[in-house]
């Protein structure tokens, strides 16, 4: 569940403060939400994930296009290339498709397909919803209540990770705070194949922790609570 702390007064229009409380490793997670101009970015983009969403036969997730938004807005702000007045290690990168530290791209950051699907905009879209349909249906998560958000944790961390994790726990219907609180740096070495053992992207186990804590454990919630 996602408290707004009561006594905290906004700073300014996006700015938010969440608390999970269950959760052993993330007491506080400063967040923010979508901007109207944000908003309105992203759902210049419906047609296209809808006609994604028909594609690829998903009609049994609740909201589902509101889904896709917020995944949308958490990767990339929705934006599959980077704006005016963008740089990057002192470098313009106005123009270019947005891209992570780890190679992910465009405005669902694909990190799996070609150079040219990821880095065209339909094709982005489709891989990003292909992506998202094939971690909601995964075995491990399906007979879960919190099966969508495992799908959402898994297209930030990897479906290996939360698999692994929920395997570990060792109960019959986890939560998903119960999830993220057994996430350690040994598990994503073990479940999340060679991006988390790779001291490029994660030079040690501080950096590995920080995505637990800083990265993955708020996204579920800024991803459900972006669009509405």
């Amino acid at each position: 569940e996602l408290i707004l702390d009561p006594n905290y007064k906004l700073t300014d229009s996006i700015s938010f403060r969440v608390f999970y409380p269950t959760t052993p490793l993330v007491s506080e997670v400063a967040g923010e939400l979508p901007t109207r101009e944000d908003i309105i970015r992203i759902k210049e983009y419906a047609p296209k994930i809808q006609s994604g969403l028909a594609s690829e036969k998903i009609d049994d997730v609740p909201n589902i296009l509101n889904v896709i938004y917020g995944i949308m807005w958490v990767e990339s702000k929705g934006y599959q290339w980077y704006p005016p007045g963008t740089t990057k290690n002192g470098k313009d990168v106005s123009g270019d498709v947005v891209e992570s530290t780890t190679g992910c791209k465009g405005v669902m950051q694909l990190c799996t397909g070609s150079l040219q699907e990821r880095e065209n905009l339909d094709t982005n879209i489709l891989g990003g919803i292909r992506i998202f349909k094939e971690k909601y249906n995964n075995p491990s998560f399906v007979t879960r209540k919190d099966r969508l958000k495992f799908a959402l944790l898994s297209y930030n961390l990897g479906e290996g990770v939360v698999a692994g994790a929920i395997k570990e726990l060792g109960k019959d219907d986890p939560s998903l705070e119960e999830v993220l609180g057994v996430l350690t740096p040994d598990m994503l070495k073990k479940y999340g194949g060679s991006v988390y053992n790779n001291k490029n992207y994660f030079p040690d186990d501080t950096s590995l922790q920080n995505k637990i804590n800083i990265e993955a454990a708020p996204y579920v919630y800024k991803v459900l609570s972006a669009v509405s």
